[in-house]
């Protein structure tokens, strides 16, 4: 995690009435103002080296996070890493075996709330590397790069290694994971962290969203968030969905990361509905688009 302290700011909105601006696009600046003034305590960086520096992480490795299997062996696993890229994954396997050995090593990254089966849900799998014939007792180091720039969000790290049995099949030889999340994206984005749905007044629901709005630039930076909640379906939720919250605009320091919690009240009919967070960056008096962010779970409304 990175060491700074984080922000938190509670952005409290009662909206009593579904009004025609609800249905206001969520890619059109509607406001600056927030909903309720609110009060933050800001942490910044000092400096942008510190923001884009490069990192070395030597990742212990014992028993209760090895998943042991036949004849490879992970021995040491270190990342290289900036605030917010991880540049590369360096393992170290060994032949623990009487035999010489092929066999293939790759990592994946899966979001940071998936606490069991990584490889079900992972949303990046590195390019597979290979161990080509592994005399006992033999030690290979392999380096993997890092993901690409489409992955937005909090992940953990697990790495595998396989053996490569005669008949092509391979067998599980072992496994290591880092379950520290680590922070991947661009130098400005948006995640959707939380939504909780509640039981209000005259058949309504309240709905929180908590976003994180993450600067990881050595500037200053102006930018407006919104969220919209649609059907899945919905090609465009931010102008045809139940509702958009109208954008609100903010500065974050550099290397900041700012969580924002907003309520509403809403009459979420009978379904399913997703919510999705958007951020935009205002350069030179325009706002230009930045990045969204889809809640892994769909919302249903609040029975009482």
């Amino acid at each position: 995690m990175l060491n700074k302290r984080r922000v938190l700011i509670l952005c409290l909105a009662f909206v009593t009435t579904l009004s025609s601006s609800y249905f206001a696009s969520a890619q059109d600046l509607v406001t600056n103002t927030p909903t309720v003034e609110a009060e933050a305590i800001a942490t910044a960086i000092p400096n942008g080296d510190s923001i884009s520096g490069t990192i070395v992480v030597d990742i212990p490795i014992d028993d209760t996070e090895k998943i042991n299997g036949d004849g490879f062996e992970i021995i040491a696993m270190r990342i290289t890493r900036t605030a917010h890229v991880l540049q590369a994954v360096t393992l170290t396997i060994q032949n623990i075996s009487d035999e010489e050995l092929t066999g293939i090593s790759w990592y994946l990254l899966t979001p940071s709330y998936i606490t069991e089966e990584p490889w079900r849900f992972a949303e990046y799998i590195a390019p597979v590397e290979l161990l080509n014939i592994l005399a006992p007792g033999e030690i290979k180091e392999i380096t993997f790069t890092g993901p690409d720039d489409t992955l937005a969000g909090e992940y953990t790290l697990s790495t595998w290694v396989h053996r490569v049995n005669a008949n092509g099949t391979t067998t599980h030889a072992d496994g290591a994971g880092y379950n520290v999340p680590i922070i991947i994206g661009p130098p400005l984005f948006v995640t959707v962290d939380h939504v909780d749905v509640f039981p209000a007044p005259d058949d309504q629901s309240y709905v929180f969203v908590t976003m994180t709005l993450r600067n990881y630039s050595p500037q200053f930076v102006e930018v407006a968030y919104s969220y919209s909640l649609a059907e899945p379906s919905i090609e465009k939720p931010w102008e045809d969905g139940l509702f958009s919250l109208p954008y609100h605009s903010l500065i974050l320091l550099p290397g900041e990361d700012l969580v924002i919690t907003t309520r509403d009240i809403l009459p979420v009919p009978e379904g399913e509905f997703e919510v999705i967070g958007y951020l935009q960056e205002n350069t030179n008096g325009e706002y230009s688009f930045q990045n969204n962010d889809v809640y892994f779970n769909l919302i249903t409304r609040a029975e009482s």
